[in-house]
C-alpha cells in the first residue's frame, strides 16, 4: 500500500516538474523575444554602468562632504570600495536615491 502511495506522489511531483519546465521554457522564449526587440546599442547602455567619485556625487546632490558621509553612515548611499582610501559610487544608485529621496 505504501509503495502505491509513494508511486502516486512521485508521479504527481513529476507532472508538476514537467509543468514548471514548460512554464520556464515559455518565460525564457518571451524574455528572448523582448530582448531581441531592444536595439543592441541600448542593451550595452544598460549593462555599462557609470561610476562617480565623491566630488562628482557632491556636485550632483548639492551637498557637502559631511552630509555625504552622514548619508553613507545611515545606509542611504552605499559606496564601492576601490582600496583602503578610494571609493566610487554607482551613478544609477545615486539617481535612484535622488528620485526616491530620504524616507523618514
Amino acid at each position: 500500500m505504501e509503495i502505491k502511495m509513494l508511486k502516486m506522489a512521485f508521479e504527481k511531483l513529476y507532472d508538476e516538474f514537467q509543468e514548471l519546465k514548460t512554464k520556464y521554457k515559455n518565460l525564457e522564449e518571451l524574455f528572448q523575444s523582448k530582448l531581441n526587440q531592444v536595439a543592441p546599442n541600448e542593451r550595452i547602455k544598460e549593462v555599462s554602468e557609470e561610476f562617480l567619485d565623491a566630488k562628482q556625487v557632491l556636485e550632483l546632490l548639492g551637498v557637502c562632504g559631511k552630509t555625504l558621509w552622514s548619508m553613507e553612515k545611515a545606509g542611504h548611499i552605499v559606496p564601492i570600495r576601490i582600496n583602503k582610501r578610494r571609493k566610487k559610487y554607482s551613478k544609477l544608485r545615486i539617481m535612484e536615491f535622488m528620485r526616491k529621496g530620504v524616507e523618514t
